[in-house]
């Protein structure tokens, strides 16, 4: 198992609707397909950021990375809930 971690951060209009992290888990995990081979994902909310922590079943941490990038991707797509939050450093 290999572990990756994503960082999303919030424009200005995302820092005033900021998600509970158990709705950010569950978004995330419906944007999971599975080739991403995810096992279990965490979630850490705060006003402007929104610290992800992805655990895959992948062969090498370059993969797990790629897959939780590829998760969020689609989630940022799909989401209103989502909406205005970016991939961040």
């Amino acid at each position: 198992m290999y572990m990756a971690t994503v960082t999303l951060t919030a424009t200005d209009a995302a820092v005033r609707r900021r998600p509970p992290p158990q709705l950010v888990t569950d978004i995330l995990w419906t944007a999971a397909t599975p080739a991403d081979d995810l096992e279990h994902l965490h979630s850490f909310v705060t006003s402007d950021r929104v610290e992800l922590t992805f655990f895959h079943g992948s062969a090498n941490w370059m993969q797990a990375h790629a897959a939780a990038i590829r998760i969020c991707e689609r989630a940022l797509r799909s989401s209103p809930t989502l909406h205005g939050w970016v991939l961040g450093e």
